[in-house]
């Protein structure tokens, strides 16, 4: 499973370099194609959540990276991810205080 879960940290590598606004699209539809598969996997829900907040799906991203989080295995995308959604909408405060 880390295997799959290191394809997807390269690609999201891949993604940021590319530029995001152009690319987000596509790396959502990837991440969905692999949803039903690694739905269970923090890593790969961690990436998925930073797809969902490129394409504008914030409370998505909130609700996905929350869930990488609750197996407590440590996870710095799941952080970010979760992270961008606190700064996005404006709620720095809570953002400190969950994190």
């Amino acid at each position: 499973m880390a295997r799959r879960s290191g394809s997807y940290k390269n690609y999201k590598i891949f993604i940021l370099y590319q530029g995001k606004k152009c690319k987000c699209k596509r790396f959502l539809a990837l991440t969905n194609k692999c949803y039903d598969i690694h739905k269970n996997d923090p890593f790969f829900l961690a990436i998925h959540s930073f797809a969902l907040e490129l394409s504008g799906k914030k409370e998505e991203n909130e609700e996905v990276a929350n869930r990488a989080l609750k197996t407590n295995i440590p996870n710095p995308s799941a952080h970010h991810a979760l992270s961008l959604v606190y700064i996005n909408t404006a709620r720095i405060d809570e953002g400190i205080q969950v994190l």
